[in-house]
């Protein structure tokens, strides 16, 4: 009996997946745009600091279905701190997609169908484990400025005498907070679980940029 029901779970799913064509060749990639410059993501003007990225796959076969493709379901596997979030980030009947944010963690697509209902597997999985902002940030990064706790939500800057203004920005370029040197522990317990770019600008106009999650 366990071998029958077995046999019979396997073959449910590899009708299912026949049944529901999955789209192939997803391909991702992105952009940052530094303060003070700009560029187009997704047909509009968008100004730094911000990231637009930018999906791509190929079509399902669906002559070897008889249901019918109604749109698609860009996941994304969030690489949070010590803990992994599914999010089903949009949905969307093109092809491709562009989106001022930035990403770190797994992506894929999906497609869904009707008459039957139903929801393919997953395409190719895209894993896209960091996101550099510059060389230049990289370059004052070697002496490290902006360090976030993230058990204690506790943002916290070194070097504070050379600081001069502090700014938050959000993964879509908001800027969500500006202070002037006022103590050198900031807390983001407020603040919603996300990407933010940390920009410190000192008292010789040098800029330090860092990028943290939340």
């Amino acid at each position: 009996m366990k071998k029958l029901l077995s046999t019979t779970m396997i073959t449910c799913s590899m009708f299912a997946y026949a049944q529901f064509p999955a789209p192939t060749n997803l391909e991702f990639t992105y952009q940052y745009f530094m303060i003070g410059e700009g560029g187009y993501c997704d047909g509009q003007w968008v100004y730094g600091p911000t990231y637009c990225s930018h999906f791509d796959w190929s079509p399902p076969d669906t002559s070897i279905s008889s249901a019918t493709l109604e749109y698609y379901n860009i996941y994304y596997n969030h690489w949070a701190y010590s803990d992994t979030i599914l999010i089903l980030y949009t949905s969307t009947t093109e092809t491709f997609y562009d989106v001022e944010d930035g990403f770190i963690g797994e992506l894929w697509v999906t497609a869904v169908y009707s008459d039957p209902d139903g929801e393919s597997g997953k395409s190719n999985i895209i894993i896209n484990p960091d996101l550099p902002i510059s060389v230049e940030e990289n370059m004052l990064n070697e002496r490290p400025a902006i360090i976030f706790d993230q058990n204690s939500q506790l943002l916290r800057i070194e070097y504070q005498e050379k600081v001069a203004q502090i700014n938050i920005f959000d993964s879509q370029g908001k800027r969500m907070k500006a202070l002037t040197s006022s103590g050198n522990i900031l807390s983001l317990e407020a603040f919603s679980s996300g990407l933010y770019i940390v920009e410190i600008i000192t008292v010789d106009s040098d800029l330090i940029r860092r990028k943290i999650v939340k």
